[in-house]
C-alpha cells in the first residue's frame, strides 16, 4: 500500500473513531456549576473576550489563572464548536499528532492504529462529571501531550530538511506556551524539556560532529522559545494596557510574590497542618504592617468568616485562604486599577520582610513558591505520601461515568451565561426534571456509560500492568545503552520525560497534600496522558530494538504524509 493510500485509511478511522466517541458522549450534558473561581470564572472571562473587552473589568480574581482557557472557549464559540466537543476534538489532535510524530520509525499501520485507539480512548478525557465541567483540566493535559509528542516529531526528523523540522519545533513552542497559560504549576515540566534539549544537542554533535549541526538545532529551540515568549509577552501587553500590571497574571509579578510570600514565612507556636497564616500570625502580621492592617476589618471580618465556615473548623484553610486574602484586598478598595493594588503589595511585602530581619516577626526563609509554609514534622510524610499520590495515578482509579447523581447549580442568569458561551445543553439542576425524561432516552444514555465505563474498567486493569513493564523496558534499555556503548534512542528520552512529567507533578502535589489540601484529583489529571506516554514510546523502543529496526531518523522516499 503506498504512502498517499495509508494516509487515507489512517486518517478515515481516525475521524469514524473520533465520531464514535463524541456519539458515547452524547450521554454527557453539560454541568453548570456557578462557582466564582471555577466554572462561572471561566464562563465570564470568556464572556468578555467574545465581546471584545480582554477579561472584563478587573477585580480579585481576573488576573488569578491563566488565560489560555478562556480564549479556548471564545474560539470554540466564535466556530460554532459545543464546548466539550471542542475538548475531545484537542484530544483527538493531540492522538494524531503523536501518531504522526512516529511516522518515521514504522511504516506499518497497524501500529498507528493500536496507538491511536488506546490514546482516544484514555479515561481521564470523559470521566464524569469533570470532563462535562467548564474546567481548564480539559485542555491542560492534550497540550502537555502535545507538546512532548511535538518534540519526539522534531527529534525523529534530525535529518529531514530544516523547514519540516521547523514545523515540529513551532509545533512544540505553541503547545507549551498554550500550556503554560493554562494552569499555575506548569513549570514541573521544565525538567522534562531541557533533558529532551540536552539530549538533541548531544546527538547532533554525535551524529556530524560539527557545531554548524548543533547551531541549526540550538536555532530550532530558539524559534521555539521566542514563539513562547511572544505569546507571553502578548498577553502580558494586553493585561498592562487594560490594568497597567504587566504580567500575565498578578501573583506573578514581585510585588504580590513579596507580599503573600512574607505573609506565609511567617511562624507561630501555634502553627496548624492545612491551615497557613493561623490567627496569631495574622495578629502579628497586622502589627507589622500598616498595609496588612488595612486588611483586618475583613479577614477578621465577614470575609474572613465566610470562608472560615467552608473550612469549617474556625479559621481560613489553605484550600481558601488565597481567595479569602484577595476578596480582603479588593475589599480595602483595592484591584480598582492596578497601579494601586501593586504598589499596596510592595508596600506590604517591604514591611513584613522589614519586620523579619529586625526580629519583630520570626519567619522562615522567604518561599520560592506560593505554597503554604514547611515544617520539620512534614519531612516523615514526604514519602508515604508521594507513595500514594503515584499509586492513585498508576491505578487509574479516579475515574467514574456515573451521571446520576450530578446537577447544575446557580441562579437562572448564570445558566444563560453557560449555554451561551459553550453552546452546550445544560444539565437539568432540579431532579425532578431528570426523572421525568422518556426513559427510552434515559435507558440508552445508561448503556453509553455502561459502555465508557468498562473501557475505564479495561484500563484500570491493564495500566498498573503496563507501567511495571515499561519501567522495566527502560531500565533494560538504559543498562544495554551503557553495557553496550550506544546512544539511547528519542523513543526512550521521550519515555524519560514523560516519566520525569510523572514524577515531578507527583512530587509538586505531594507537598500540596502534605501543607494544603488533599483534594488533587483536578491537578492529577495531567499525569495520566504522561503515564500513558511513558508506557508506549518504552514499549515501542523495546519493540524496534527486538526487531533490530533502525533507530535513527531516516527520509521517507516516497514523502511524509504525516508530516
Amino acid at each position: 500500500m503506498n504512502s498517499h493510500k495509508k494516509r487515507i485509511h489512517f486518517y478515515t478511522l481516525a475521524c469514524v473513531l473520533v465520531a464514535v466517541k463524541l456519539w458515547f458522549l452524547t450521554a454527557y450534558d453539560l454541568v453548570a456549576i456557578s462557582a466564582p473561581q471555577d466554572d462561572l470564572y471561566f464562563v465570564k472571562l470568556a464572556t468578555h473576550l467574545a465581546s471584545g473587552e480582554w477579561l472584563g473589568p478587573l477585580n480579585q480574581v481576573t488576573l488569578s489563572k491563566g488565560a489560555f482557557y478562556p480564549l479556548f472557549i471564545t474560539v470554540c464559540y466564535w466556530l460554532g464548536i459545543p464546548l466539550m466537543v471542542g475538548q475531545q476534538l484537542l484530544w483527538w489532535l493531540a492522538c494524531l499528532v503523536f501518531c504522526a510524530a512516529l511516522f518515521p520509525i514504522s511504516k506499518r499501520p497497524t501500529l498507528f492504529y493500536l496507538v491511536f485507539v488506546f490514546l482516544l480512548l484514555l479515561p481521564s478525557t470523559y470521566y464524569f462529571p469533570a470532563t462535562a465541567r467548564v474546567l481548564r483540566l480539559n485542555v491542560y493535559a492534550p497540550l502537555a501531550f502535545l507538546t512532548l509528542s511535538s518534540l519526539l516529531g522534531l527529534m525523529l526528523r534530525a535529518r529531514w530538511p530544516w523547514k519540516k523540522q521547523l514545523i515540529w519545533a513551532c509545533a512544540a513552542g505553541l503547545c507549551f506556551s498554550l500550556f503554560w497559560h493554562t494552569r499555575e504549576e506548569s513549570l514541573f515540566l521544565l525538567p522534562s524539556l531541557l533533558l529532551i534539549f540536552l539530549y538533541h544537542l548531544i546527538c547532533q554533535f554525535k551524529a556530524d560532529n560539527s557545531l554548524r549541526s548543533v547551531l541549526s538545532t540550538c536555532m530550532l529551540y530558539a524559534i521555539s522559545a521566542t514563539l513562547f515568549f511572544a505569546i507571553s509577552s502578548g498577553i502580558s501587553y494586553q493585561n498592562s494596557r487594560h490594568y497597567d500590571i504587566d504580567a500575565t497574571l498578578d501573583s506573578r509579578t514581585p510585588e504580590f510574590k513579596s507580599a503573600y510570600g512574607s505573609l506565609l514565612s511567617i511562624r507561630t507556636d501555634s502553627w496548624r497542618q492545612f491551615f497557613p497564616v493561623v490567627e496569631e500570625a495574622r495578629r502579628q502580621a497586622y502589627a507589622a504592617s500598616p498595609a496588612f492592617k488595612e486588611l483586618e476589618p475583613y479577614l477578621e471580618g465577614v470575609v474572613g468568616k465566610k470562608w472560615m465556615s467552608l473550612g469549617g473548623i474556625g479559621d481560613i484553610h489553605a484550600a481558601f485562604f488565597p481567595w479569602a486574602f484577595r476578596d480582603a484586598v479588593y475589599s480595602a478598595g483595592y484591584y480598582q486599577e492596578g497601579m494601586s493594588t501593586l504598589d499596596f503589595y510592595r508596600r506590604m511585602g517591604q514591611e513584613l520582610k522589614g519586620a523579619c530581619e529586625d526580629g519583630r516577626l520570626d519567619c522562615s526563609l522567604p518561599t520560592v513558591s506560593l505554597l503554604s509554609g514547611w515544617h520539620e514534622e512534614f519531612n516523615q510524610l514526604v514519602i508515604p505520601t508521594w507513595l500514594q499520590i503515584i499509586t492513585r495515578a498508576v491505578s487509574f482509579t479516579d475515574f467514574s461515568t456515573d451521571t446520576e447523581e450530578k446537577l447544575s447549580r446557580g441562579p437562572a442568569e448564570s445558566m444563560v451565561l453557560f449555554e451561551t458561551i459553550t453552546r452546550e445543553k445544560l444539565q437539568p439542576s432540579k431532579r425532578l426534571i431528570l426523572n421525568n425524561m422518556p426513559e427510552y432516552h434515559k435507558d440508552l444514555n445508561k448503556e453509553k456509560t455502561r459502555v465508557l465505563n468498562d473501557v475505564s474498567s479495561f484500563y484500570r486493569m491493564v495500566m498498573p500492568v503496563l507501567c511495571s513493564v515499561a519501567l522495566c523496558c527502560v531500565l533494560f534499555s538504559l543498562l544495554r545503552s551503557l553495557v553496550q556503548r550506544v546512544w539511547i534512542t528519542p523513543l526512550l528520552i521521550i519515555s524519560l520525560a514523560a516519566l520525569s512529567g510523572v514524577l515531578a507533578i507527583t512530587f509538586i502535589l505531594t507537598l500540596l497534600t502534605i501543607t494544603s489540601y488533599d483534594e488533587i484529583t483536578r491537578a492529577l489529571q495531567v499525569a495520566y496522558p504522561l503515564l500513558v506516554l511513558f508506557v508506549i514510546t518504552a514499549f515501542l523502543d523495546i519493540t524496534l530494538w527486538w526487531r533490530q529496526q533502525p533507530h535513527a531518523p531516516v527520509q521517507q522516499a516516497d514523502g511524509d504524509p504525516f508530516l
